[in-house]
């Protein structure tokens, strides 16, 4: 990958993460504006359970899948939605996905704008709970409506070539993405 695909890649992310902040200490300071102390601190709160998923995101081995997993929470919120991360396995392989991040890159977009339309009309006003896994060294990001999610099926799908896997049965919703 060139580097300049990269940087503007980590450059966009710390934007979004300024944005975000920014917003974070606007909410506070209008709580406070209005004498509501305990709502502040109930924001505070919130933000701080989300600054603990976060770390867990940012401690993997590998930055690609961080960044990653990055672009996909800020769909999720641009949508409005809350996110949880359920697990996260806590190494993957950086050489098996520096040597194919080329290929997760050229279709970026694609999966980017398929899940946001798969988050907005399936997973209306829904928590999202977020599993990464790796099967036979792919990797896969999957997005449930619940934490109690079945995830006896994931092997079947391996052999698939699609990058994004709809499920959908009674009330559980599901979204798996390969990644590499």
């Amino acid at each position: 990958m060139e580097n300049d695909k990269i940087i503007k890649w980590c450059i966009n992310q710390s934007r979004r993460q300024r944005h975000d902040f920014m917003n974070y200490l606007q909410v506070i300071f209008g709580y406070l504006q209005i004498n509501k102390p305990n709502e502040a601190l109930n924001y505070i709160k919130k933000i701080n359970n989300k600054m603990v998923m976060l770390s867990q995101i940012y401690n993997l081995e590998s930055s690609y899948i961080a960044l990653i997993i990055q672009d996909i929470i800020s769909i999720i919120e641009r949508c409005g939605l809350e996110w949880h991360i359920k697990s996260i396995i806590s190494y993957i392989s950086d050489e098996e996905i520096t040597k194919n991040i080329n290929k997760y890159f050229d279709t970026l977009e694609k999966i980017k704008n398929e899940l946001m339309l798969i988050i907005k009309s399936d997973f209306k006003k829904q928590e999202i709970y977020i599993t990464v896994y790796s099967i036979d060294n792919i990797q896969y990001i999957l997005l449930t409506n619940t934490s109690n999610f079945d995830d006896s099926y994931l092997s079947e799908l391996n052999n698939s070539k699609d990058l994004i896997h709809k499920y959908d049965y009674l009330d559980c919703k599901a979204v798996l993405i390969k990644v590499i």
